[in-house]
């Protein structure tokens, strides 16, 4: 167990490593202060890492909603290429070497995607890459920053 893991000092593992390895030894610790001891140790860390769970929830939640909003206009922009061409899932990740589950879920912005699979797209699609990344840009709310207020 590493304490930068988990957020407990070092003093609380080496109390933890004395209590378990002497646990056998009913002689080096009463039971009833093995236990107390024990329940407190687990609290604090219990404690900590709820805290750390809610900073972390607190900070990245704008991410995950600029994230959404991202992903869900990239989703857009592919799908309106695709059904511009005319070809369904199965045919466009069959020709363009995309996998059909990928190219779904993109479509339905619910995964993101590598740079050469977007430049697949962009390619197939008949745009440069940074043209394909304007098109999506032009799809965003406007002033749009991925770590913006």
């Amino acid at each position: 167990m590493s304490s930068k893991l988990y957020g407990i000092g070092a003093e609380n593992l080496y109390i933890l490593d004395f209590l378990f390895k002497e646990r056998r030894n009913y002689y080096a610790i009463p039971h009833a202060a093995y236990n107390i001891i024990t329940l407190i140790i687990l609290y604090r860390l219990y404690s900590i890492l709820c805290i750390q769970y809610i900073i972390k929830y607190y900070y990245m939640q704008t991410d995950i909603d600029n994230k959404d909003i991202l992903l869900s206009n990239i989703g857009k922009i592919i799908h309106q290429e695709r059904c511009k061409l005319g070809k369904g899932i199965n045919v466009f990740s069959f020709e363009y070497d995309i996998g059909n589950g990928l190219l779904s879920k993109l479509e339905k912005g619910k995964a993101d995607t590598k740079i050469t699979t977007l430049w697949k797209l962009a390619n197939a699609f008949g745009y440069k890459c940074s043209d394909f990344i304007k098109l999506i840009e032009k799809e965003l709310p406007e002033n749009f920053d991925f770590y913006g207020e």
